[in-house]
């Protein structure tokens, strides 16, 4: 089409690259997105001369932020989760804002085990093979994205920057 990669592009580029990482807020805290936000309007610029650099940060902190999330979601599957408490779960992200520090991310993620938990004992499994299945379910979520490589993390985040331009960019 012809359009120009210029500053809109580059806002968006940053918040769909963002979302498709972490689209349920579940992972980043608001203070790394304040710091991506720094780059928002350099995205296009950095493009132009083939600086790719932001996906690569990027995508490194959301790993880190991953392993933290996996390695508590794993120690709170042990715990004894009390199904009588009156607490509820926002599982729409368009309702969320990313989490401001640890102890709100924490207790997101204790109510998330908690939720996952409920599910699969409310489909007939028994706790103790509940909680297998999410250790497993967890180890995995990492083991996934840690093999994810360079070029993998490029082709996301370049799909991300087509579909700025029209979702249909990415087939072409």
């Amino acid at each position: 089409s012809g359009k120009p990669i210029n500053d809109e592009i580059s806002q968006k580029l940053m918040r769909r690259f963002i979302k498709q990482l972490d689209p349920q807020k579940l992972y980043f805290y608001k203070s790394d997105i304040t710091n991506f936000e720094t780059q928002k309007n350099q995205l296009d610029d950095k493009l132009i001369t083939g600086d790719v650099k932001f996906a690569y940060e990027c995508f490194d902190l959301y790993l880190k932020r991953l392993q933290e999330r996996m390695d508590y979601a794993q120690q709170l599957v042990d715990v004894d989760h009390d199904f009588t408490a009156d607490e509820s779960i926002t599982v729409d992200s368009k309702e969320l804002d990313f989490a401001k520090d640890p102890s709100e991310m924490n207790e997101r993620w204790r109510k998330r085990v908690k939720y996952d938990m409920l599910n699969l004992i409310l489909d007939d499994k028994k706790t103790d093979e509940a909680r297998k299945q999410l250790h497993k379910r967890y180890g995995n979520n990492v083991k996934t994205m840690l093999q994810t490589e360079n070029p993998e993390t490029l082709e996301m985040y370049l799909s991300a920057l087509t579909h700025c331009f029209d979702p249909h960019s990415s087939y072409m």
